[in-house]
């Protein structure tokens, strides 16, 4: 029982560095000898991965400009992101609707 709460405690603390170092799973692996199977194993072992992607990424403390294009085929609002998607939501949605939406996509 031991074991497993030593080994639990050591993938504890490497994660713990990963997540200091910056570096992208991969780098960090090679850079510490470590096997990045075993890395990711225990990745997810310790932190699932419904939450791994929110632990590593920081939301963002600025605003990306919103360009409402209207056009009589097309009545929509367009949000381009700055890694080039595209999100296409109909004028008529309700504003606590688009109020979640967009609280959702900053966090990504």
């Amino acid at each position: 029982m031991g074991d497993k709460i030593e080994i639990r405690s050591y993938w504890q603390d490497v994660m713990n560095q990963y997540s200091a170092s910056g570096q992208t799973q991969k780098q960090f692996c090679e850079a510490n000898g470590i096997s990045f199977k075993k890395f990711k194993y225990h990745r997810y072992q310790i932190i699932p991965p419904a939450t791994s992607k929110l632990m590593k990424t920081k939301p963002s403390k600025q605003f990306t400009e919103i360009k409402i294009k209207s056009e009589p085929s097309l009545n929509m609002i367009k949000i381009k992101y700055p890694n080039g998607c595209e999100c296409y939501l109909p004028f008529e949605l309700p504003k606590e609707t688009l109020t979640a939406i967009l609280k959702e996509v900053s966090t990504c």
